[in-house]
C-alpha cells in the first residue's frame, strides 16, 4: 500500500529531497558564518578560540546519538519512512543526515568522540525503533564497504584513517597546518643541530602522510580475527621533542591501528621545557581520540618515564614506541597475535628508517635478529641456524637474543612480575639488553614479528637533549654484574673497569633468586649459540701478540678503522696492542670486538664471517683457515700472508693464553668490594671453588 501511495505522489517525494538538500546547505552555511579557522601552525599556538557553536546555529543537538549513512540510502529512507521519521524528529529532537552533510561542529565532535563507539551504535538510536531491519542493513553494508566491524566504526574511517580524520578543530579544519617547504639550498648540517634531524622539513610535511608498505606480500594476505586478540595501550615517552614528528607519530598510530585493538595512547612528558610542548600540545591532544597526556614534574630519564607510562596504561598489553616514528600498515595485528599466544612473551616490530635529512621513509634499519657486543651495545646479527630450522615460513616470528629497546611490547602483568625496569637505572642506555637478558633467563621469550614494521628516525649530527655523565657506564656495569655471571669479566675488561658507583644491587639479586633465573651460560648456549663466546674456554688468548724473532708486537692503532692494516711495532703493552683470540671468532682488538683481522685487513666480523677464523697451532703458527696461509711478521711493517713454514721464525707467535682462574679471582674481589659476595658468588660457575 505504501509503495502505491509513493508512486502516486512522485512530486511530493522530489520536493522532499530538494527541501532536504536546501535546508542542509543553508544551515551549514549559517553555522560556518563568522567562525574563524585557526589551524595549529608549527611554532605557533592558535588554539585559543573555543567558542561553541551557538544553539541557534546548530542543526540538531550534537549530544544526541546521530545516524550516519550514505546519501542514496538516506534519500531512500526519506521516501519510505517520511511520516514516521518526521514524527520522531519532532518528538525526540533527533536529526538524520548523511555523513557528507554533517554540520562541521557536530562532525568534529563525532570524530573526536568516536562515532558510533562513544555515542552508541546506529541500531541503538531512537530511529532503530522505527525501522530496525533497514538500519541494520545500511550499517552492515557500510561496515562491509570499509572492512570494519560496525561496533568500532568511526566517522570518516577508512583503511588509511582507521579512527577517522583526527586533529580537527570545531569548525572542521585541521588543528595543524604544515608550514611552507624550506628552500632547496638548506644548510643540512645546521638544520640537524639540536635534534639530529631536519625539523623545518618535518614541519612542512602532513601529519597524515601515506608511507610505503614494506611488508612481504605474504604478510598482506594474513587474516587476523581481531575479536580474539588482546587490546593494547601504546606508550610514547618524549623529552623536548620537536612537535611535528611527535604529532606525526601519534597520528600514524591512530590512522593505522584497528580501533578494536588500540585502547589508548599514553603520552609521557618527561619534564620537557620547550614552549611548544606546554599549552600548545595540551590543547592539540584534546582534538585526538584515545590520547592521554601525562606529565612528569621533573626529568627522570627514559626508563622511569616508561615505568610511569606502563603504570598509567589500562589495557591488558602495552606497546612502547619512540616519539619520532611512523607505523606502517598492518603493524599492530601481528604484535597482538603474538602476545595473545602467551603472557610470558615480549615482542618487537622490524624497524625501518626515516632519512633524517630528507624525511623519506626507507626500508632497512634494524632487523629482527639482534645480539650484542661485549661493550654491551645491541648488534644486528644474521638469522641463527637454529631459527632457520625452527621457522617454516617467512612470516613466522623470529626469536631474538636481544631487542633494540625503543619499540617493543608485552603483557603488563608479566612485565611487573619479572620486575619491570631496574629502578636504579640512570636515565637511559642498555636497559634493552638488561631486560632482554632477564626475560630469557627468567622464563620468558623475546620475538620479532617480521610482518610488523615501523619507521624510525635515527638521529644524525646532533641530539635533542644531553645525558648526565657516567649513567650509561653505570647501566652497563649493573647489567654485567647482575645477569652475566663469569662473563661479566669480559664486559668490565672491554669497558676499562671504570671505578664508579653502580648503586645498590640487593633488590635485583633477590629478584633473580625469587624467579629462579638461569645462568648466563645457559643464555649463550641456548639463546645465542652463535655468540663469539658461549663458554670461557672459547677464549684462546688475551693480551699481546708478539713475534720473538723481531721482538715486536702486533699493533692496530688507537683508532680501529675498517680497511686499515695492523703492523709490527715496539712492544709497549698499551691499548693498541691488546688483542683477544677466539677458537671460532678470529683475532679481534680487545677495545673493539666487533672488528676482526682478515688477511691482515681490519674489517667488521659480520661482513666476512667465513674468513675470520684463525688457528694458533701447537708449533705457534697463526694459520688462516680460509686461505691455509700463515701470518708472517715484517719488521716495522705490516705482516704478510705466506705459505706456512714452522721453520720460519717470522711465523712463530707468542700469545698470552687465557687463564680462567683469573676471571674468578677478579669477580670474587669485585663482589667483595660491592658487598654482595655471599649472594653473588653462587651465580658464578666455579667461583665458590676458587
Amino acid at each position: 500500500m505504501r509503495v502505491v501511495q509513493l508512486r502516486s505522489r512522485p512530486l511530493l517525494v522530489g520536493l522532499l529531497c530538494v527541501f532536504a538538500f536546501v535546508a542542509v546547505a543553508f544551515l551549514a552555511h549559517r553555522s560556518d558564518k563568522g567562525i574563524q579557522k585557526q589551524p595549529l601552525q608549527p611554532g605557533i599556538n592558535p588554539l585559543t578560540r573555543k567558542d561553541p557553536v551557538p544553539k541557534d546555529k546548530q542543526i540538531f543537538d550534537s549530544k544526541q546519538p546521530q545516524t550516519v549513512s550514505t546519501l542514496t540510502r538516506f534519500l531512500s529512507l526519506i521516501a519510505s519512512e517520511y511520516q514516521e521519521k518526521q514524527n520522531a524528529v519532532q518528538k525526540l529532537g533527533v536529526g538524520v543526515l548523511p555523513q557528507e552533510e554533517l554540520h562541521p561542529a557536530v562532525a568534529a565532535e563525532e570524530r573526536h568522540a568516536g562515532v558510533l563507539g562513544e555515542h552508541k551504535l546506529i541500531e541503538k538510536t531512537a530511529l532503530d525503533k522505527l525501522a530496525p531491519a533497514k538500519h541494520a542493513e545500511v550499517l552492515s553494508a557500510d561496515a562491509e564497504e570499509k572492512n570494519f566491524p560496525r561496533e568500532y566504526k568511526f566517522a570518516g574511517a577508512s583503511p588509511t584513517r582507521m579512527h577517522g580524520p583526527v586533529g580537527i578543530l570545531s569548525d572542521g579544519t585541521p588543528g595543524w597546518q604544515p608550514s611552507p617547504p624550506p628552500p632547496p639550498a638548506q644548510n643540512i648540517a645546521r638544520e640537524l643541530i639540536g635534534n639530529g634531524f631536519n625539523v623545518r622539513l618535518s614541519n612542512s610535511i602532513s601529519l597524515d602522510r601515506d608511507v610505503p608498505d614494506h611488508r612481504l606480500p605474504q604478510c598482506k594476505n594474513i587474516h587476523y580475527d581481531l575479536e580474539k586478540l588482546p587490546r593494547t595501550s601504546v606508550v610514547i615517552v618524549f623529552y623536548n621533542e620537536a612537535l611535528s614528528p611527535l604529532l606525526r607519530s601519534v597520528h600514524s598510530v591512530l590512522n593505522r591501528s584497528p580501533p578494536e585493538l588500540l585502547q589508548e595512547i599514553v603520552l609521557v612528558d618527561d619534564g620537557s621545557d620547550k614552549p611548544w610542548l606546554k599549552e600548545q600540545l595540551q590543547e592539540y591532544v584534546q582534538l585526538l581520540p584515545k590520547v592521554r597526556l601525562v606529565r612528569q614534574t621533573t626529568r627522570s630519564g627514559l626508563v622511569k618515564a616508561r615505568l610511569r607510562g606502563i603504570k598509567e596504561a589500562t589495557a591488558e598489553t602495552f606497546i612502547i614506541l619512540d616519539s619520532h616514528i611512523e607505523v606502517q600498515p598492518g603493524w599492530l595485528e601481528p604484535l597482538m597475535k603474538n602476545l595473545g599466544e602467551g603472557r610470558n612473551k615480549m615482542v618487537m616490530p622490524q624497524i625501518d628508517s626515516i632519512n633524517p635529512e630528507s624525511f623519506n621513509p626507507q626500508a632497512g634499519g634494524i632487523g629482527c635478529s639482534l645480539g650484542f657486543l661485549w661493550t654491551l651495545v645491541e648488534h644486528g646479527i644474521q638469522l641463527q641456524e637454529q631459527e632457520k630450522l625452527r621457522r617454516t615460513s617467512e612470516t613466522d616470528s623470529i626469536r631474538s637474543p636481544t631487542m633494540a629497546g625503543g619499540l617493543f611490547g608485552g603483557h603488563r602483568s608479566y612485565f611487573w612480575e619479572i620486575g619491570g625496569y631496574d629502578e636504579e637505572w640512570g636515565f637511559w642506555g642498555t636497559e634493552n639488553l638488561e631486560l632482554s637478558f632477564r626475560l630469557w633467563q627468567c622464563g620468558g621469550m623475546l620475538e620479532c614479528e617480521p610482518c610488523s614494521r615501523v619507521y624510525h628516525i635515527f638521529r644524525q649530527g646532533g641530539g635533542a637533549y644531553s645525558l648526565p655523565g657516567n649513567h650509561v657506564i653505570k647501566n652497563k656495569l649493573r647489567t654485567a654484574t647482575i645477569w652475566m655471571d663469569e662473563f661479566a669479566y669480559l664486559v668490565k675488561e672491554a669497558l676499562g673497569n671504570p671505578p664508579i658507583d653502580i648503586g645498590p644491587l640487593d633488590k635485583m639479586l633477590e629478584l633473580r633468586e625469587k624467579l629462579n633465573c638461569k645462568p648466563f651460560s645457559w643464555f649463550l648456549k641456548n639463546v645465542y649459540p652463535e655468540s663469539i663466546v658461549t663458554e670461557l674456554s672459547d677464549i684462546v688468548a688475551r693480551g699481546l701478540i708478539r713475534n720473538a724473532h723481531i721482538d715486536q708486537c702486533l699493533d692496530h692503532g688507537y683508532f680501529v678503522r675498517t680497511g686499515a692494516h695492523a703492523k709490527m711495532t715496539k712492544c709497549l703493552n698499551k691499548i693498541p696492542q691488546q688483542w683477544m683470540v677466539f677458537k671460532h671468532a678470529g683475532i679481534r682488538p680487545h677495545s673493539d670486538l666487533e672488528k676482526c683481522i682478515v688477511q691482515n685487513e681490519m674489517t667488521f666480523c659480520d661482513w666476512r664471517p667465513r674468513d675470520m677464523k684463525w688457528i694458533w697451532t701447537e708449533q705457534k703458527l697463526l694459520k688462516h683457515e680460509a686461505t691455509k696461509k700463515c701470518y708472517t711478521a715484517i719488521l716495522d711493517s705490516e705482516p704478510q700472508m705466506q705459505p706456512c713454514n714452522p721453520e720460519n721464525p717470522a711465523q712463530l707467535w707468542e700469545l698470552q693464553p687465557f687463564d680462567q682462574s683469573v676471571v674468578f679471582d677478579y669477580l670474587k674481589r669485585d663482589a667483595e668490594r660491592l658487598g654482595i659476595a655471599d649472594r653473588y658468588l653462587k651465580f658464578i660457575e666455579g667461583a665458590t671453588e676458587v
